[in-house]
């Protein structure tokens, strides 16, 4: 779940910033999800392109925190290209 707000929308250009959190405990418990935690929580960054009234094209970066691996663990990033096409 999670929440997000516009940064700008131009003509064909916009930007967009998020913040989610995640739960999944895996199929066997935290014991066999290894390393990640169960619980994490997102922030991002997304610019679009608009081809057209239907469809756009999408780069995003995301970043996860666990807040139960103490001060010494690492986030994991994330780096996506979407392509959306509206119904």
């Amino acid at each position: 779940a999670g929440l997000t707000w516009p940064l700008f929308d131009l003509k064909s250009w916009y930007a967009n910033f998020g913040i989610a959190s995640s739960f999944d405990p895996g199929m066997g418990g935290v014991e066999s999800r290894g390393n990640q935690a169960p619980l994490m929580f997102h922030g991002a960054l997304e610019f679009g392109y608009k081809l057209d009234q239907h469809n756009s094209v999408q780069f995003a970066i995301d970043q996860s925190v666990a807040p139960s691996r103490g001060p010494g663990s690492e986030p994991a990033d994330n780096f996506l290209i979407r392509f959306g096409t509206k119904f």
